[in-house]
């Protein structure tokens, strides 16, 4: 959908009786690929001729909602991201790993997609595989998004994250901020009211 014509042809190719829910030989559908291209508009056209939101590709432990991040930098990008939910994608669907898409949006620190995610009822304390919440990996990353960290940290603060909440090894998002040399998390928590722990030992 990059291409001028790039709407026209999905149209034409629809129009002509393409299966909008085709599937590659690892599972993919059309709606897959627009997702991940960042493509609001594929989403949302092929979306509108009956594409199935709810598939999910064997090899991939995301669905198309986990990369709401990748569509929230594109114009009409959270009206394709409404399209998903609205489609019957639960917004706290989790992948294989244990991540919802609110891990992924505080893990790439788009904080469009969280607040948007966070709106749309993702709970703030789920845990992944290793216990993780969305707030242990907005503090995880080695990042010069200052600004973007604290917008998403405080968000998820305000919506009920716990500053203190242990992963499975025992992690609270501080330390993690304090392993990764993440200073503008570490204040954002401690300000919050984050627990000071002498001994980093994840």
């Amino acid at each position: 959908m990059d291409h001028p014509d790039g709407e026209e042809a999905v149209l034409a190719l629809c129009d002509a009786g393409a299966n909008v829910d085709a599937a590659d030989v690892h599972g993919h559908t059309p709606l897959h690929y627009a997702v991940w291209r960042g493509s609001a508009s594929a989403v949302q056209l092929l979306l509108s001729r009956g594409a199935s939101s709810l598939k999910r590709a064997e090899s991939d432990i995301c669905s198309p909602l986990h990369y709401a991040s990748l569509l929230m930098s594109h114009p009409n990008g959270s009206e394709a991201v409404n399209s998903l939910l609205d489609a019957g994608w639960d917004v706290n669907t989790a992948g294989s790993n244990g991540w919802t898409p609110l891990h992924w949006a505080a893990q790439f620190h788009v904080p469009s997609a969280v607040l948007l995610l966070l709106k749309a009822g993702a709970d703030p304390r789920a845990c992944d595989n290793r216990g993780c919440q969305p707030l242990h990996h907005a503090a995880n990353v080695v990042s010069s998004s200052g600004n973007r960290i604290q917008l998403i940290i405080m968000a998820l603060l305000q919506a009920g994250a716990d500053s203190d909440a242990l992963s499975i090894e025992g992690c609270t998002p501080l330390e993690h901020a304090f392993l990764q040399g993440n200073i503008s998390a570490a204040k954002v928590l401690i300000k919050a009211g984050a627990t000071v722990c002498l001994w980093i030992y994840c």
